[in-house]
């Protein structure tokens, strides 16, 4: 707390001698939590750096406009925060930021003045922050046991497989086929086991999309217990969109029930867990259509 106080107070000490009226252009100004001004690894290191008195911190894009600006920011800023900031004023996706002061990178897990992060240059002067945004992939795919999964940028073709684990077919691809941007989500037959009360792949969306879960029968749905977490989670059923028709054991060919939604994700990121498939004759299908279209 003593170190705390240090800082604080020299801020004080700063902001009341600096304070006067001024003009912002295209300014988003933040007031900055007095933990950006601790240190990272606190007194429980033993460590004790160089205290080095704060000032004004601004981050501009490429284009020269002035995205955040903070008057207090020295040793021991963490550069989260810094981060954390510029997304709010610009709506930007967190690992989307990618931060630079002169030829540094200033990596998200930094705190400034610590390691090789560079160090405010004090009192009177401004510490310059240049932003670049990197627009990552539209849509990835994660399994939560730990399984292949893979986005495709297209619909399988017929014969092909479902997939990576097994060698059921598709034999049709009913309404999927020739959508524009339609997406297949590859995945393991083995996840069928999880529960339908646990995650069983989760989406991570960036541009809106359709999201559709094609199961492989109606007694998948039920004897799957699917119909709580698809109600719950806002899935519709599609009554008139045609299913995939795909091989498999020990009852294909299978064809099943469509539901689908749609979102619209707020920073580029939009989290779509999948529940468990919890039916022990397969996994149902995940078919992702990018772009802004109606249900």
């Amino acid at each position: 707390m003593k170190k705390l106080r240090t800082y604080l107070d020299t801020a004080v000490r700063y902001v009341k001698h600096k304070q006067k009226p001024s003009t912002a252009r295209e300014v988003t100004l933040h007031e900055q939590p007095e933990r950006a001004l601790l240190d990272a690894e606190g007194e429980d290191s033993g460590q004790t750096p160089e205290v080095v008195e704060p000032g004004p911190l601004t981050v501009r894009s490429i284009s020269g406009k002035i995205v955040h600006s903070q008057e207090i920011a020295g040793h021991g800023t963490r550069v989260m925060d810094i981060v954390s900031s510029v997304c709010e004023s610009t709506n930007a996706r967190m690992d989307e930021v990618h931060l630079m002061a002169g030829e540094s990178i200033l990596k998200h897990d930094m705190i400034l003045g610590h390691g090789e992060c560079v160090t405010h240059p004090g009192p009177g002067n401004t510490l310059e922050v240049s932003l670049a945004v990197v627009p990552g992939p539209s849509l990835t795919a994660h399994s939560m046991s730990g399984s292949r999964i893979e986005v495709l940028d297209h619909v399988p073709e017929i014969r092909q497989d479902c997939h990576f684990d097994r060698d059921y077919e598709f034999t049709s691809l009913g309404d999927f086929a020739n959508k524009p941007g339609m997406h297949y989500i590859m995945t393991c037959n083995d996840d069928r086991k999880t529960s339908a009360n646990k995650v069983m792949w989760r989406l991570d969306l960036r541009e809106e999309a359709v999201v559709f879960i094609n199961f492989r029968s109606q007694a998948h749905v039920q004897q799957g217990h699917a119909l709580d977490w698809l109600r719950r989670d806002g899935w519709e059923l599609q009554p008139d969109f045609k299913s995939t028709v795909s091989s498999g054991f020990p009852n294909g060919p299978y064809s099943g029930p469509v539901y689908a939604q749609a979102f619209c994700p707020r920073n580029r990121q939009h989290l779509v867990d999948l529940m468990g498939s919890n039916y022990w004759e397969g996994a149902y299908f995940v078919f992702v259509q990018m772009g802004s279209f109606a249900l």
